[in-house]
């Protein structure tokens, strides 16, 4: 190495390898001058004199420098501009108008390039004050529109520099658009220097929410195995159904439903769906939120005959009984959206106690970042419930709405029929090769590693004791124990308008009062137990009243029973003692009231009255029998209680002998 260290470098920009190139083969003729800079470039910083540097390269000492500082000068990109510099036609540096602008009225624009920035240079407040404007940023005095215009940008210009004293015969106001071309072109320039707070106030809320998205950088969290990574997440089902439930009767009952949401849990690494969950609520709970998880665990084949089975007759429909060897496995990282129902305190402290998983909520409204799943909704909605008659489509203006609810009553669209139907779009995506998987299905993929002893799968099996006596997934209520002793209630609670007890409850009345903790299993509400809350005593399994014991209904199945029972208590059409009181009502219109006072009543009253009406004609008097002590009198009708005459006393026998003492 000869000849002075070179200085005009910084020590973090030495190593040229880290400096942003251009493409020979893309610059055409100008490619050997490029090279024959870029050389120069390079032996400069070698050490290498400059006496050898024009020698081989033909450039003198101040080209090599001139070139060096373009190179070292920061881009638009927050890098240097490297080599890229050394182009053809490569501006490093804003054009700096130094002459003063002579331009004739109605001439155009030609001839005031670097016009605005040399009236900016002039007026820096002006030149603030549109910057203000264009980023939203906090004015004094003033509200930012929704998005302003750039005319309206030009006009507010337009009023700044006139108060700063410019006159017709200075620019803008001699040209043909006052300055609107060029002011237009520095406004969208901002965005360059000022990217987050110009698309927020450019491009609105949404477009701001995306500027971390695809920046090019690795994810920190890949999954490498299989069920590193899963996504859940629930999807509002766009398809109108009527629900028609049979209780243990046999009578059917229908209740409209316009939308319901369908719970995934999806598998990143393979794409495998592998628990899923139809809730039927307007918005997805806590409870829906496990579910989910428990049915991606917990196999669950359903019986041979049930309705949801039409379009899948081996009723194998996810993972963990197509492929048996992954029931009970659980996962390292479950990723969330912000949903109230995953942030709840059970969802969390249930999902980690059982399975042991980190559980990563991603950013607010970002659907991008939970894109897989996402893109997997789309699917399974295509190849489903978007090509039944009674989809709602996308919008009010997709043009595959067709009177949904309409069609739904039509064609009584049942509720078993929409699940049936995802039931089979799911088991044909776990089956069904993909380009994603190279020619192969979810399915073969997770059979593969699991047969495959070279695989990195690392099994993560729920403890036996989860499996056997877990009961962290069930649904769980806190009620209060009802009953009394002085009248005998034995003590019971109730939940969901059903009583549960058992043999210990029953007889525990010093229970009555306090909290039970009621674990009700989801799939079979039949399946109870109870702790208590105060002191965590275990009160074992519970029993339900019989109308829930004698059939096997879930929890969602029974609010809906309960929903319908409801709906339909409404007025009685035959009402006898609603028809009586009317009547009653009519026949007495017209009567005046009397004034006097109701007679009071009394025993006596009573037994005279018993006597009247006891007689079997109602025209003839009391009939009196002769062992009676009071005896007839000969007062008429009208004088029942004797008052205006006085009786005939005669003689009664007693004993069978007259006594006329």
């Amino acid at each position: 190495m000869s000849g002075r260290t070179r200085h005009i470098v910084p020590v973090v920009l030495r190593d040229t390898t880290q400096w942003p190139e251009l493409d020979p083969s893309c610059l055409g003729k100008a490619r050997g001058n490029y090279e024959a800079r870029r050389e120069a470039i390079l032996m400069y910083l070698d050490g290498s004199s400059f006496d050898a540097i024009r020698e081989r390269t033909g450039k003198s000492s101040d080209e090599v420098r001139r070139l060096l500082k373009r190179c070292i000068a920061p881009a638009y990109d927050g890098r240097i501009f490297g080599f890229r510099a050394l182009g053809p036609n490569v501006r490093v540096s804003r054009y700096d108008r130094r002459a003063p602008i002579l331009h004739l009225p109605g001439c155009g624009s030609a001839g005031c390039a670097g016009a605005l920035s040399q009236l900016f240079e002039r007026l820096p407040e002006v030149k603030e004050y549109i910057d203000d404007l264009v980023l939203k940023r906090p004015m004094v005095g003033e509200v930012h529109e929704a998005r302003i215009r750039y005319v309206d940008i030009r006009a507010a210009f337009i009023r700044e520099i006139r108060k700063a004293g410019l006159t017709d015969d200075d620019w803008p106001f001699n040209t043909q658009d006052h300055a609107l071309r060029s002011l237009t072109e520095y406004c969208k320039k901002l965005s360059e220097s000022n990217l987050d707070r110009w698309v927020s106030s450019r491009c609105g809320t949404e477009a701001s929410r995306r500027r971390g998205l695809g920046k090019g950088l690795r994810p920190l969290i890949n999954a490498l195995r299989a069920f590193d990574i899963v996504q859940l997440d629930f999807n509002c089902v766009d398809a109108a159904s009527v629900i028609i439930l049979a209780n243990q009767y046999g009578v059917e009952m229908k209740l409209p439903v316009a939308r319901w949401y369908i719970g995934v849990l999806a598998e990143v690494s393979s794409g495998a769906i592998i628990g899923i969950q139809l809730t039927l609520e307007s918005t997805p709970s806590a409870d829906s939120v496990l579910e989910t998880i428990e049915s991606a665990l917990r196999p669950h084949e359903l019986s041979e005959g049930d309705a949801r089975l039409r379009y899948t007759p081996d009723g194998k429909i996810l993972i963990n009984v197509l492929l048996p060897e992954y029931a009970w496995k659980a996962f390292a990282v479950l990723q969330l959206d912000n949903a109230w129902a995953h942030r709840a305190i059970d969802v969390v402290n249930n999902i980690i106690e059982v399975t042991g998983c980190a559980i990563n909520f991603g950013p607010v409204r970002a659907w991008w970042r939970r894109n897989f799943i996402e893109r997997l909704f789309s699917t399974l909605s295509g190849r489903g419930l978007k090509r039944s008659p009674s989809t709602y489509g996308a919008n009010a203006q997709d043009t595959t709405r067709d009177d949904p609810n309409g069609q739904a009553l039509r064609f009584e669209i049942r509720l078993s029929e929409l699940f049936a139907i995802i039931f089979g779009v799911v088991r044909d995506y776990n089956l069904r090769p993909t380009e994603r998987l190279m020619g192969a299905s979810p399915t073969d993929v997770l059979r593969a590693v699991q047969s495959n002893a070279e695989s990195n799968y690392l099994p993560q099996p729920i403890p036996l004791d989860q499996v056997k006596y877990g009961r962290m997934f069930w649904h769980a209520v806190e009620c209060t124990v009802r009953g009394n002793i002085s009248k005998h209630y034995r003590p019971y609670v109730r939940t969901d308008r059903c009583r549960y007890t058992n043999e210990i409850l029953s007889s525990r009345y010093d229970l009555v009062g306090k909290k039970l903790l009621m674990y009700i299993d989801r799939r079979h509400v039949r399946n109870a137990c109870a702790t208590v809350v105060e002191t965590g005593e275990m009160l074992g399994d519970m029993i339900p009243e019989a109308r829930w014991a004698r059939e096997d209904y879930s929890v969602p199945q029974r609010k809906l029973f309960n929903k319908i029972a409801l709906a339909n208590v409404g007025e009685i059409e035959n009402d006898p003692i609603g028809m009586w009181r009317r009547e009653k009502g009519l026949s007495r219109q017209g009567k005046t009231k009397s004034k006097t006072k109701s007679p009071r009543s009394s025993k006596t009253a009573l037994a005279i009255a018993k006597r009247v009406t006891s007689r079997p004609d109602s025209q003839s008097s009391p009939t009196v029998s002769a062992d009676d002590r009071l005896v007839q009198s000969d007062a008429p009708q009208t004088d029942l209680f004797g008052i205006k005459h006085t009786p005939v006393m005669r003689p009664v026998k007693y004993g069978g002998r007259n006594d006329k003492s």
